[in-house]
């Protein structure tokens, strides 16, 4: 269906005149030339000047001349035609929107030919997903213990920390046993390994950790989501249980649903784990924001990463994500409010997973595998084909989607 209507569209130039419709509606709404109106200097024999914005201070009508005041308090006197009216916001909206219309149908296009994924990839992310689901449900050792032995035979667990509402640290628990192995690309399975699996959102600690999103500096370099990387280094009890366990070349998975996967992320591409340990990581994060500014720095120690995105999923889409209506709604703002400040906003759209990590994309009770090219992770990574009805059921609903991929 997406790649009728983009032919459609393209053949008949829709797109080209919607667009050229939206900049002269929004020209038309350009703020008018009065005292205390934003606009930007242009066309002057100085032209160092040309470009600056600056504001209308009042209008000489015998010199027919504008004074205008420049940023750094400066006045001018200037002709009106040297100075062209900043759009409103309504009009920057409506060109974004109009480019926002272009993208979704090109990404459409671009999700139907992504191949599918096999059974056999699909069997170690469910059991992630099983895994990543248990501490949302039971809240005991000897609970999580039992559960965990149903999914893993022989497992043991080593230990479970829970989260009361006063606690600033994650939900999360340790344990030993040997993953079932489904593919020779699934490092670990199969042998002893520790396992470490982190809680999703369900307090409102883990709702601060979420919504600290300041970009903030790694210990050991990089960029992370400031919340994220807290709740990672102020966890004495983490770092001693992996000091204690993850030692010489033993394997480690680590697992996460939302939030939970996110922190498994975090505490890879940080760089936190202990230096001691040397052997394999294996990362599966379900429905999980991206943690890093840029391109996470390189890894300590040998890796795999596999990501799952449940088609109306907005929690990993909304980072990273280029959000051109809100980015021109904010900058026509910015000098309106104190409040907004677009330059966090465009932060946001800089962070990233790391570009070798294998992504799978869940939908309509199929798994497509994501090759790593820009405009096919694109195609499934954008926010805005996330905003549907649908939104919860997709966050939640990993394991379910995981299992009608393999019926």
């Amino acid at each position: 269906m997406w790649s009728f209507l983009k032919e459609q569209a393209e053949q008949h130039g829709v797109l080209d005149k919607i667009e050229s419709a939206a900049r002269d509606w929004g020209s038309e709404r350009s703020e008018a030339l009065q005292p205390g109106a934003k606009v930007v200097l242009h066309s002057l024999s100085a032209v160092d000047l040309n470009g600056q914005e600056c504001k209308c201070v009042s209008y000489d009508a015998g010199r027919s001349r504008w004074t205008v005041q420049l940023t750094d308090g400066k006045q001018l006197a200037v002709r009106p035609d040297n100075l062209q009216a900043r759009p409103s916001v309504l009009g920057n909206v409506a060109v974004a929107a109009t480019s926002s219309l272009r993208g979704m149908l090109e990404r459409g296009s671009q999700r139907g030919s992504l191949p599918l994924a096999s059974r056999s990839e699909l069997k170690l992310p469910l059991l992630a997903g099983k895994l990543s689901y248990l501490p949302y449900m039971y809240t005991s050792a000897d609970s999580l213990q039992r559960e965990i032995q149903e999914l893993v035979p022989g497992a043991a667990l080593l230990h479970y920390q829970p989260q009361t509402h006063l606690d600033k640290h994650a939900c999360w628990f340790l344990f030993r046993g040997r993953l079932p192995g489904h593919e020779e690309r699934d490092v670990g399975v199969g042998e002893e390994a520790l396992v470490l699996v982190f809680r999703g959102s369900q307090s409102a600690t883990d709702f601060q950790a979420d919504l600290l999103v300041q970009p903030t500096a790694g210990p050991h370099g990089g960029t992370f989501h400031g919340g994220f990387l807290s709740t990672l280094t102020r966890d004495a009890t983490l770092h001693q249980r992996l000091a204690e366990h993850a030692k010489g070349s033993v394997q480690l998975f680590m697992l996460g649903h939302s939030l939970g996967g996110a922190l498994a992320l975090t505490l890879l591409h940080a760089n936190l784990l202990p230096s001691s340990h040397c052997g394999h990581v294996t990362c599966i994060a379900l429905g999980s924001p991206k943690v890093s500014v840029g391109v996470p720095p390189p890894s300590t120690r040998p890796h795999r990463i596999v990501l799952c995105i449940n088609e109306h999923d907005p929690v990993p889409r909304l980072l990273g994500s280029p959000l051109p209506i809100l980015q021109s709604a904010a900058i026509a703002l910015s000098s309106r409010s104190t409040w907004v400040d677009p330059q966090l906003l465009a932060s946001l759209s800089g962070f990233m997973h790391a570009p070798q990590s294998e992504l799978y994309w869940l939908s309509g009770g199929t798994a497509k595998r994501v090759p790593p090219e820009p405009a096919a992770r694109d195609a499934v990574e954008h926010l805005a084909d996330g905003i549907t009805p649908n939104l919860l059921q997709d966050h939640r609903g990993y394991v379910d989607a995981l299992e009608r991929a393999l019926l």
